[in-house]
């Protein structure tokens, strides 16, 4: 038996086809997606936690290295400008990050209070020093900053312990300069501290290498005050055969004279020594 549709059946709208049916499923498909690539982000978010926890550090290290390394050079080259006050941003700047090799950062330290040194701020220079580890300090060279800022910073019990180190080190090295320097400063460390004998020798150690240097002035005074007059015009006359010009030369010309005025006294002629 046929049948029928009910009357009006064929005007009824077939939701299947309807624009709002369409609707749904693209939404629904919409939601799918979104779901699915957040998913995906997720999961790329974790491995990228994953990977950064294995091997950021080693990243970060390198570039830590790199700009260290980078800083350290142009301080080097500021400082060969004669610029210290920028070779002292870039030693600091340095330091800030991490260097490759441990060696380094003490040769950056140590070149931090050279530079410091040379612009006469002592303390900030002892202050650079002091976080050197002792076995950087492996050649005779590298105790001179540190043993002059500690003596001009009003430290000489530990400038003259680190002196007397610095110049153990220079005379087995063989090194002529770095002994004239450690003999001369610690000669102004005892001269200091009233150890006027101790004070000579080390002055006399450091006119005999360099005759012209400031120990032969200094070695001259102190012999005038032990009223061993002859023998302060020996090392005045010694300092002044190549003493450049300058005040300590007119200093050692000024005291010469009054030595010899004394000396050639008729009255005093024969009885001083």
């Amino acid at each position: 038996m046929e049948r029928k549709e009910p009357p009006g059946a064929s005007s009824l709208p077939d939701f299947a086809a309807t624009p709002c049916r369409e609707e749904s499923l693209d939404r629904r498909q919409t939601h799918i997606t979104f779901l699915l690539l957040g998913g995906l982000a997720s999961l790329a978010f974790c491995g990228f936690v994953c990977v950064f926890g294995y091997y950021g550090e080693v990243v970060t290290a390198g570039i830590d290295k790199a700009c260290a390394e980078s800083a350290f050079q142009s301080g080097k080259r500021y400082e060969a400008l004669g610029n210290l006050e920028g070779a002292v941003r870039q030693y600091r700047l340095a330091l800030v990050g991490r260097f490759g090799d441990e060696s380094h950062e003490h040769v950056c330290r140590l070149s931090l209070g050279d530079a410091l040194v040379r612009l006469n701020r002592y303390e900030d220079a002892v202050e650079a020093y002091d976080q050197v580890p002792e076995m950087a300090f492996d050649r005779s060279g590298t105790f001179t900053g540190y043993v002059t800022a500690l003596a001009r910073s009003g430290e000489p019990e530990k400038a003259e312990f680190l002196g007397e180190r610095w110049l153990g080190r220079a005379r087995a090295e063989g090194d002529k300069q770095q002994v004239v320097w450690a003999s001369s400063i610690l000669g102004q460390l005892c001269e200091g501290g009233g150890r006027l004998v101790e004070a000579a020798a080390y002055y006399n150690e450091a006119s005999t290498l360099n005759p012209s240097c400031e120990a032969g002035v200094r070695l001259a005074k102190l012999l005038r005050l032990q009223g061993r007059k002859q023998d302060a015009l020996v090392h005045l006359d010694r300092f002044l055969t190549d003493a450049p010009v300058g005040p300590l030369r007119e200093d050692a010309i000024r005291m010469r004279e009054e030595i010899a005025a004394v000396l050639n006294a008729p009255d005093n002629a024969s009885s001083q020594p």
